[in-house]
């Protein structure tokens, strides 16, 4: 990130993510998957990672539960 000094422990990134959740892999239909798009930093802190999460839904149904934010602090993987 070119606008902060000391960078090397820090990134941004966006994303597109795909997905859906089916009791057997058979029952997924591309009717049923949902999309979203975002952007994401990420900093190595001296106590974990610490992660920032924007997330705009692009495919969704009408009953889902979607979350704007989320921060993360720990392991990553």
């Amino acid at each position: 990130m070119k606008f902060v000094n000391d960078s090397k422990n820090m990134r941004m990134s966006a994303f597109i993510d795909a997905g859906s959740v089916e009791e057997k892999a058979s029952n997924i239909g591309f009717d049923e998957v949902r999309v979203s798009t975002g952007v994401a930093f990420s900093w190595l802190t001296p106590i974990g990672p610490l992660g920032i999460y924007a997330a705009k839904p692009l495919v969704k149904k009408a009953n889902d539960q979607t979350k704007t934010i989320e921060f993360t602090l720990g392991t990553s993987f």
